[in-house]
């Protein structure tokens, strides 16, 4: 039997240099490209090209202009 590793948990403290709000811009902070889970809601607005997410095991189109929320602790992977 094997066991499998839960996704990785961020705290703010761990993305952001404050505790209360956060806005990643990719050009200077690189993505996480495993799924995981954040302890905070996340909000996400693509302003690169058509991609997908994958948010709770579901895959759907995520195409640029597009808006995303995510609930704390709900495993999600949006490149």
């Amino acid at each position: 039997m094997s066991s499998i590793a839960p996704p990785r948990l961020y705290g703010m403290p761990e993305r952001s240099d404050r505790l209360d709000f956060y806005i990643r811009d990719q050009a200077s902070r690189q993505a996480i490209t495993e799924p995981h889970r954040h302890a905070y809601f996340q909000i996400q607005f693509n302003l690169g090209g058509d991609t997908e997410q994958r948010i709770g095991g579901v895959t759907r189109p995520f195409p640029r202009g597009a808006l995303a929320f995510v609930l704390p602790y709900r495993e999600h992977l949006i490149p």
